[in-house]
Order: structure tokens, then sequence, then C-alpha cells
């Protein structure tokens, strides 16, 4: 039983070692990056566009958040919070109510073909951190192009302002 002590300790070592990592995500992604699963397939844009937060016009108290970015195989991502109040960390911004103040749009673009969402197809973004450099959170939604749809799940964002915005309370 003692010769067979080790083999048994070492069991479980070796069973990790040989467990696939192909389907862990990580929590948290780099700076400057948006990734999401389209369609099922897992992508990654990297920002090449200003991401910016401000008043749609001065006289109104509209904020526009919005952000895009382009993945290695051409494919492109843009989302826009386009509020009457302030956008803030902790609020999750959605467009499933049509009485409300807000419009959140996704656009997944593939060469040759745009798919959107917007009212009344839903779509979800979420601010989990606003500084006046940068802001992060997620994202969903069905964009769709003639009733053909592309799901965006698990849509994450890491972005820096081109230039420090100033967060109003």
């Amino acid at each position: 039983m003692k010769r067979l002590l080790p083999l048994i300790l070492l069991l479980p070592l070796a069973w990790c070692a040989c467990v696939s990592k192909s389907n862990v995500k990580p929590t948290t992604i780099d700076k400057g990056t948006i990734t999401a699963t389209i369609g099922g397939v897992d992508e990654t844009f990297n920002i090449s566009d200003s991401v910016y937060y401000v008043p749609k016009q001065p006289q109104t108290a509209d904020w526009v958040f919005k952000a895009s970015g382009w993945a290695a195989n051409g494919d492109r991502i843009w989302f826009i919070v386009d509020y009457q109040a302030p956008i803030l960390a902790g609020g999750t911004y959605n467009n499933d109510d049509p009485t409300r103040p807000i419009n959140v749009t996704i656009s997944y673009i593939m060469p040759g073909k745009q798919y959107i969402a917007s009212y009344p197809s839903p779509v979800s973004v979420s601010i989990t951190a606003f500084t006046s450099t940068n802001v992060q959170g997620t994202f969903s939604g069905s964009p769709a192009n003639n009733g053909e749809v592309k799901s965006v799940t698990n849509g994450k964002f890491n972005l820096d302002f081109a230039t420090p915005v100033t967060i109003t309370q």
C-alpha cells in the first residue's frame, strides 16, 4: 500500500494536466479591446476609432457613449448608448421599453453585410466601471439583417477615452 500512495497522490495532478482549458474565459480583458461571442464564435476587436462620452447637444440633457472596434478578420462591432441623463457606473441600459428616454444599439458588420439591433430587439449595455479616462462593462443583443440574426453574448469592453471626460453624477 505504501508503494501505491505516491501514485494515488499524483493521479489528481495528471487529471488536471489533461483537462482542456479552451472553455475558460477571462473575467477581465486587456485595455483597448472589445470581446464577444457572435453567432457562437469568440471574437476580439481592437479599438481603432475614438471612444467617446459627450453631451449629445449642448442645449439638451442627452448623453452619448459610443465605442467601436475591428477584428483581425475585417469584422467590426460598435455600440452606442444615447440617454437623457448622465451614463454612470453600475447602470444597465437597455431598450426594452419604448417609453424610456434611451436608445441602445449594437451593430455587427461583416464584409458585405451589416447586422443591427435596436428597439424592439433586446439590447443591453452595462457599465461596471467608469472613470474620467476609462470605461468597462458588458453588452449583449441580437443584431439582425433581413431576418437573419447574429446573437451577441458574453460581450465585454475595457476602453480608454481619447481625452479625459467629465463625469456628471
